[in-house]
């Protein structure tokens, strides 16, 4: 199964939200302030792809749920580090 990593929280919410699976986070960086999240799902290439090219669509509501799911990660991986 293919697998997206990625830092950039709108783009880990957008797979989040059209159905990627949240398979683990990692703290990365040399101040340690930086979270990579890792992706896997049947269409995550096909979802990374629509990311890129600018043709992704996503319901707002699940983005919006997907970002502050994400934030809290974060916050929740930074404070324990």
């Amino acid at each position: 199964m293919d697998k997206i990593t990625t830092s950039d929280l709108y783009y880990g919410a957008y797979l989040m939200s059209n159905g990627g699976r949240l398979e683990g986070t990692q703290i990365k960086g040399h101040d340690r302030r930086k979270v990579q999240f890792e992706f896997t799902g049947p269409r995550i290439t096909k979802l990374a792809h629509e990311y890129i090219t600018g043709e992704a669509t996503v319901n707002v509501r699940y983005l919006r749920s997907s970002i502050k799911h994400l934030r809290d990660i974060i916050f929740e991986k930074i404070n324990a580090y």
